[in-house]
């Protein structure tokens, strides 16, 4: 067994900022290119601004490690996936719950640590103060659990 050199955590940490703001930068396009990509959006969108109608939302991808626990524990990117569900009350105010799961493996000094698992169960409210057929901007507050295992 050997103990990694202070170098290699560095360059550890160095790559997971670097696959972080990469995830980031591919999101970001991603989401820009949305409207091209799917040209019946706005009658998605009208469809979930209407009162007295639900809507459902799925999402995965991966997941980043961003804790520093230590030094000497490191995390790899590993999958979440989640969703939501969410009924429009009025034109202004939605009410939703969140369900997302995520898992992690560890290392600890450069040994296989084993994984750990999270699931987030949040409730939250949405308020819609203005919007479109096809833009609909909202502010979002939620407070939930995380179960981890």
């Amino acid at each position: 067994m050997s103990i990694p050199r202070k170098g290699s955590v560095q360059r550890n940490k160095i790559k997971d900022l670097l696959m972080t703001r990469a995830g980031i930068l591919l999101g970001i396009m991603f989401m820009a290119a949305v409207p091209w990509l799917f040209p019946g959006l706005d009658r998605d969108a009208a469809a979930q601004s209407t009162p007295g109608k639900w809507a459902v939302g799925v999402r995965g991808g991966a997941a980043f490690f961003h804790q520093d626990v230590t030094e000497d524990l490191s995390g790899k990117t590993g999958p979440i996936i989640g969703g939501d569900v969410l009924y429009r009350f009025t034109d202004i105010f939605s009410l939703g719950l969140d369900v997302e799961w995520e898992r992690h493996n560890f290392e600890v000094l450069g040994l296989d640590a084993g994984y750990s698992t999270t699931v987030s169960i949040i409730p939250f409210v949405q308020i819609h103060p203005v919007g479109t057929k096809a833009i609909l901007p909202y502010a979002s507050l939620g407070v939930g659990l995380n179960v981890n295992a």
